[in-house]
């Protein structure tokens, strides 16, 4: 619920760990899959937003400067 939420499931805690370690440790394959699968989410949505705004960058940058 909490990744649902926004939570970060790259988040460590005062040694490092973050909750994939914890849970790959544990045994915990299900949630270890759930938070690999909302980090490549992310990830996903991240790079979209970068490639959208490289995309208008290089539109801007084309376009003659008018003087």
């Amino acid at each position: 619920r909490l990744l649902e939420l926004g939570a970060d499931a790259c988040q460590a805690d005062n040694d490092s760990k973050t909750a994939l370690v914890w849970a790959s440790r544990h045994g915990m394959e299900s949630v270890a899959q759930r938070l690999l699968d909302c980090k490549a989410k992310r990830n996903a949505e991240r790079n979209t937003e970068m490639l959208r705004a490289y995309s208008a960058f290089l539109d801007a940058s084309e376009k003659p400067d008018k003087k």
